[in-house]
């Protein structure tokens, strides 16, 4: 099955076997591509545009980020008057 780079746009061959590892590079080409992108991630090029909103939080990581959501999401709803 052929896949495209998300970096460099090449096209490569995927292979995957049911139960097998996933390709080395995956799901990049290289070694390269694969760095790019561990890079524009640490440099804060790549971010998440919209805040989580309560309803879609599972069960399981509701209670570790909770106290990171906006006042208004976590139902405090504070008034200055």
């Amino acid at each position: 099955m052929k896949k495209e780079c998300s970096i460099c746009r090449e096209e490569f061959d995927f292979v995957y076997k049911k139960n097998k590892q996933l390709p080395q590079h995956f799901p990049f080409c290289s070694s390269r591509c694969k760095q790019i992108d561990l890079s524009r991630w640490l440099h804060e090029k790549y971010h998440i545009s919209s805040p989580i909103m309560r309803g879609e939080l599972t069960a399981e990581n509701e209670e570790g980020t909770t106290n990171f959501l906006p006042d208004e999401i976590n139902g405090d709803y504070t008034n200055d008057e």
